[in-house]
């Protein structure tokens, strides 16, 4: 006699579907995990833009033209970040702080006012838990006139 009885084959569906139902939510983790990973990637390349953009700018109209606020193309009212993505842009303006120990020039905490040094921060967050996503710093230096 050859073949499957009924009952053998229920067997086999029921040992089946028990694996497939261990599997399926292991599959389904693997994959959230990775949503944050490419987020953060594509946070961190929108962030470099940003910065590139900034430094075009800061070419064309100067040291002065470094603003703070939302990202913005280079017309001045696009959003560099679209409503349906799921995270917000911001530039920050800070003073640029000297670390005489370790011959260094990061931002300070505070506001940018006056000086030969900007420290600008370009700061990505997820739109709904706020949760940082990318973060760039640039320095930028007034141009020496001669």
């Amino acid at each position: 006699m050859c073949g499957f009885s009924l009952i053998e084959f229920i067997i086999w569906l029921v040992v089946v579907s028990l694996a497939v139902a261990g599997i399926l939510p292991l599959v389904g983790q693997v994959l959230a995990s990775l949503q944050p990973v490419s987020e953060g990637i594509q946070g961190h390349f929108l962030a470099q833009a940003v910065v590139e953009q900034i430094n075009a700018q800061e070419a064309a109209s100067g040291f002065d033209g470094i603003q703070a606020g939302a990202c913005l193309q280079a017309d001045g009212s696009t959003p560099w970040v679209a409503a349906e993505l799921p995270f917000t842009c911001h530039v920050e303006v800070r003073t640029a702080e000297l670390n005489l120990a370790q011959h260094t020039v990061g931002c300070g905490s505070q506001s940018y006012v006056s000086g030969n040094y900007k420290c600008v921060i370009v700061a990505l967050h997820r739109r709904v838990s706020g949760e940082p996503v990318a973060r760039i710093q640039a320095l930028f230096a007034r141009p020496v006139l001669h």
